[in-house]
């Protein structure tokens, strides 16, 4: 069953997303915005096809599925979602299905 998309809504997208882009390239992140807010946070599902292999390349150094444990899988987080670390290693316990302290791209998808 395909579902219409709305060219509006996909615009909106495209452009949130090139903005958020340029925010991650930029040399210095600061951790409040121009209007001294905090910075918002990605969903995982926004995330650019190429930042998905990027993503995937940390979890899969060498091709080899080794995974992360739970600071690199916040600080990951944090660098491509802007999720504070504190979250992460929160997210991290929930995604963790196996419970051996690792998260591997297949278990993180």
């Amino acid at each position: 069953l395909a579902s219409k998309k709305d060219p509006l809504l996909e615009e909106l997208r495209r452009e949130m997303s090139e903005d958020v882009d340029e925010d991650l390239h930029a040399e210095e992140q600061s951790e409040t915005d121009k209007d001294g807010k905090p910075p918002r946070v990605r969903n995982i599902t926004d995330l650019q096809p190429y930042e998905m292999m990027k993503l995937e390349a940390r979890f899969r150094p060498d091709g080899r599925d080794i995974g992360m444990g739970q600071e690199e899988f916040a600080e990951v987080m944090h660098e491509f979602t802007g999720l504070e670390p504190k979250n992460g290693d929160q997210l991290f316990c929930k995604i963790d299905a196996n419970d051996d302290g690792g998260i591997e791209w297949d278990e993180f998808l």
